[in-house]
């Protein structure tokens, strides 16, 4: 189950444009290990009321205004390679997952994974002298996001 104590899992992004589900996340490329994660999603409403309206009251129906997955990557500084992967993926509109390790397997398939059509909105990298550097990430999802138990 996603969010169990003790369980790893990473971000990654998909720059093939085809995937529709969990089984056709396959050339992907990690961000990094998440130490934290949080999806938020948001609701909202659109108003259908239309100008001929016979009554005094508006109409409106349900909206989802918005998803967003938020989380600490762990953030290598010496890597030119990891840097690049985060600051050259902000706002770029891909397919991005959260992997969960629920089994031995690493194939999404097998693992509770969560994913969506979106962007890397915000970076913010931070660290110490004796502390381990993160990146905080936000990432913003475009559509329904799929989340997949196993």
């Amino acid at each position: 189950m996603p969010g169990s104590v003790g369980m790893q899992c990473k971000v990654l992004y998909c720059t093939h444009s085809a995937v529709t589900d969990y089984t056709s996340i396959t050339h992907h490329t990690s961000i990094g290990q998440l130490t934290s994660v949080s999806p938020s999603i948001t609701g909202g409403e659109a108003d259908v009321s239309h100008a001929d309206l016979t009554t005094l009251y508006e109409e409106y129906v349900p909206t989802l205004a918005g998803v967003q997955i938020t989380g600490e990557v762990v953030f290598d500084p010496g890597a030119a390679s990891h840097e690049a992967k985060l600051i050259d993926q902000l706002l770029v509109v891909q397919t991005w997952a959260v992997q969960f390790f629920d089994n031995a397997s690493t194939t999404p398939a097998d693992n509770s994974i969560w994913f969506g059509r979106g962007f890397l909105r915000d970076v913010d990298i931070s660290g110490g002298i004796r502390e381990p550097f993160t990146a905080s990430i936000a990432i913003r999802l475009s559509g329904m996001p799929t989340f997949k138990g196993v």
